[in-house]
């Protein structure tokens, strides 16, 4: 090979190097390489450059809402889980942080970009993570002493794997709940009667839950699920236990909204 057939051969090696650089930036700046999101591109949650790189000053700005980005892979994330999009009324730990506004999401309590069992952002779980934010009172004061609340932040979201006719999974948990509940404390349990009615201390109060609502809806003398104000969630399209009642509260099964004058029962069904 001649001198200049050698010059020409190391340029073409340098700029093919230089091509790859190059496209590994681009690659790394659109997708997310480790963890919990490897593979998903940047861009699917952050304001990115038209290059399609994140500038890291901006990645703290979302397409949207996080809790509504999370539940697109999440399904039902936040319908029964710890609030989020809020401004403590506390001051959080170093590790817990909030986003541009001040406000409590996802990704306060999660590392979204990690890979431990969780996301969670300390090692502790159940009611010592929730203690890292929370006095010993706040458990305390509550009807079930926040048993609903620090086995988990979030109460079941595995609505994808709920088949036809299957009992949500949130009544599910309910249920199983308040029977090792009633074991312990010796009260009358609410449990699962024929027709899928769920009956409660006392047999006066029961409604069915695991129906599909659109199901019912076609017989007449309910609302559109359409219709239905966002404290009455159908999840997987059936009426649960949390359609009706708070879970994840200090006010652990109250009803999502007063019933006086049967106010709550009118939400869903047309008269």
């Amino acid at each position: 090979m001649t001198g200049q057939g050698i010059k020409r051969w190391v340029l073409a090696q340098f700029v093919l190097a230089a091509l790859l650089l190059v496209a590994l930036l681009v690659w790394r700046g659109t997708s997310a390489v480790e963890g919990h999101l490897a593979g998903v591109a940047c861009s699917s949650c952050h304001l990115t450059q038209d290059s399609g790189a994140v500038d890291p000053e901006m990645a703290k700005l979302l397409m949207s809402a996080q809790e509504k980005i999370c539940e697109s892979c999440h399904a039902g994330a936040t319908l029964a889980s710890h609030p989020s999009g809020f401004i403590p009324s506390a001051q959080l730990g170093e590790v817990f942080p909030l986003d541009w506004k001040g406000e409590m999401t996802c990704s306060t309590c999660h590392d979204v970009h990690g890979q431990a069992r969780g996301l969670l952002r300390v090692a502790e779980a159940g009611k010592k993570f929730c203690e890292a934010c929370h006095n010993p009172e706040f458990f305390l004061n509550m009807r079930d002493r926040g048993q609903s609340l620090v086995n988990s932040g979030h109460l079941d979201t595995r609505l994808e794997e709920m088949q036809a006719g299957d009992l949500d999974p949130y009544s599910r948990a309910c249920i199983e709940c308040h029977r090792k509940q009633s074991d312990q404390l010796g009260a009358e349990p609410v449990t699962l009667g024929g027709g899928g009615v769920v009956k409660h201390d006392s047999s006066r109060f029961s409604h069915p839950v695991g129906r599909s609502y659109e199901a019912a809806a076609s017989y007449g003398g309910y609302r559109p699920a359409s219709r239905l104000p966002s404290i009455v969630p159908l999840p997987g399209g059936v009426v649960s236990c949390i359609s009706c009642h708070e879970v994840y509260s200090d006010q652990h099964g109250n009803l999502v909204s007063s019933n006086q004058g049967s106010k709550l029962c009118f939400m869903c069904h047309d008269i």
